[in-house]
């Protein structure tokens, strides 16, 4: 079980559940949750389960998009991706890959399923 936030990031990065116990059809890659996220965040952005582009640069919101939000909330990239500063949390925590070429992809369901929602009810009740 995670200890405070910490180790709760931890249990996330490592979770395999949607290779070991998938949900559906299994992932056509290996997992790699996307999270970024520190105690003293004042900002948290929720967004969707991560695309193919984040899956392989561990990198969220590293394309127009993130320029566009960036943009709209007036800060650099250093201030965006400085995790002390701003927390970036997936909805879900793996990329399924396109919802256009795979029919088995769903909006984060092994995520929404599994470990990972129990890790932040988990956590939310330590605190």
């Amino acid at each position: 079980m995670a200890k405070g936030l910490a180790g709760l990031l931890a249990e996330i990065r490592a979770c395999r559940r949607c290779v070991e116990a998938p949900i559906g059809a299994p992932l056509g890659h290996q997992p790699r949750p996307v999270i970024r996220a520190a105690a003293t965040a004042r900002i948290v952005i929720c967004g969707q389960a991560p695309g193919t582009r984040v899956h392989d640069s561990g990198v969220p919101f590293l394309d127009p998009s993130g320029d566009r939000l960036r943009a709209w909330m007036s800060v650099t990239s250093d201030e965006f991706y400085d995790e002390s500063r701003v927390a970036i949390v997936p909805m879900g925590s793996a990329s399924r890959g396109s919802m256009r070429t795979d029919p088995t992809c769903r909006r984060g369901g092994n995520a929404r399923r599994s470990g990972v929602r129990a890790c932040w009810r988990r956590y939310r009740a330590s605190s």
